[in-house]
C-alpha cells in the first residue's frame, strides 16, 4: 500500500522504491534506519504531507475493491460469479478510469519538469 506517513515520520525509507532503509547490526540482523529527528522527504514525496497522505488512504473496502481489480488483471484466465455483477463491473471502470487519470498527470507533470529543465540550460 506505499509508504505510510506516519512510519515515514520515524524510519527512512527510500521513495523510489518504497522500501525501508536498512543497515546491519553486526549480527546478521537488518535493523531499520531511524530519522532521529531529520526531518521525513515530504517535499519529494507524492503524498506531499501526512495531513495529505490521510486523505489518499484508501478505506479497507475500496483497498479490497483495488486487490480485487489487481489480481483479476493480473490472471485473466480467473473465474469468477462476481465478473457479472454490475457492481463490479462499474468498480473496474472507475478504477480503469483513475489508473489512466493519474498516468495522464504523471505523464504530463514529467513533461512539464523536463521542459523545464530545459528553459534552464537555455
Amino acid at each position: 500500500m506505499g509508504i505510510d506517513c506516519e512510519d515515514c515520520q520515524t524510519k527512512s525509507y527510500d521513495l523510489k522504491t518504497g522500501k525501508l532503509n536498512t543497515y546491519d547490526d553486526g549480527d546478521g540482523n537488518m535493523l531499520p534506519i531511524l530519522r532521529l529527528g531529520n526531518p521525513p522527504p515530504c517535499e519529494d514525496c507524492p503524498k506531499g504531507s501526512p495531513e495529505n497522505g490521510k486523505k489518499l488512504r484508501l478505506s479497507e473496502r475500496n483497498y479490497r475493491a483495488v486487490d480485487f481489480y489487481n489480481r483479476a488483471k493480473a490472471m485473466p484466465q480467473m473465474q469468477s460469479p462476481l465478473f457479472q455483477c454490475p457492481v463490479t463491473q462499474r468498480n473496474f471502470r472507475l478504477i480503469d478510469s483513475t489508473i489512466e487519470r493519474a498516468k495522464a498527470a504523471i505523464a504530463e507533470s514529467y513533461t512539464k519538469k523536463r521542459n523545464e529543465g530545459q528553459d534552464d540550460e537555455r
